[in-house]
């Protein structure tokens, strides 16, 4: 059994996701960053990512931490989640692309 298969299986991808509420910051940066190859390796990573309620509108809100780890590990994960042009498209209407740009600048 490939390790991507035993994830799902476990629902591993649904718990590191929720990882991404938890106050610490460490852990937010390290769940962001264990979602990426995650999202990667999903045979339908689309809709596996959508399939998370809320969880599109959780990672772009990540985008206001004041902490650059989690800032550098959300922006990895959103990289790989706008592959998917449904994706795209919704992380688009939650703001993802100002905020990106606001990070430019800063």
């Amino acid at each position: 059994m490939e390790s991507m298969e035993i994830i799902d299986k476990l629902d591993g991808v649904r718990l590191i996701w929720s990882l991404l509420k938890n106050p610490d910051t460490l852990v937010q940066a390290n769940a962001a960053w264990a979602l990426c190859p995650c999202i990667q390796n999903a045979k339908d990573s689309g809709e596996m990512v959508r399939s998370f309620v809320g969880g599109l509108e959780l990672i772009v809100s990540l985008l206001r931490s004041e902490d650059i780890k989690v800032l550098a590990c959300v922006c990895a994960a959103i990289a790989k989640i706008a592959l998917d042009r449904e994706n795209l498209a919704v992380v688009t209407d939650h703001g993802v692309v100002p905020m990106l740009a606001q990070l430019v600048i800063t």
